[in-house]
């Protein structure tokens, strides 16, 4: 049972822009077909992003003292490499 309450909160079924959403994890439209959901926060002073590769078991968090977007997909793309 806890294992489909998990990924029904995974899945992005809600549609909205910028994002689908899903229990507290989206995924921007453009990356509907990703395999992956993240979560951002911000406020004063920092930024971080989670992002879960539940079919990869893989969960990468980054977090940043800064206020400034980053480009984190690009570090993603390495660390989750097969």
């Amino acid at each position: 049972m806890t294992t489909r309450i998990a990924r029904e909160m995974r899945c992005t079924d809600h549609r909205g822009k910028p994002f689908d959403h899903g229990i507290g994890w989206f995924r921007r439209s453009a990356d509907r077909t990703a395999d992956w959901v993240e979560h951002y926060g911000a406020g004063a002073g920092f930024r971080n992003v989670m992002r879960l590769y539940p079919d990869r078991g893989i969960g990468i968090v980054v977090m940043a003292n800064t206020t400034s977007k980053y480009d984190f997909d690009s570090l993603f793309t390495v660390l989750a490499r097969p």
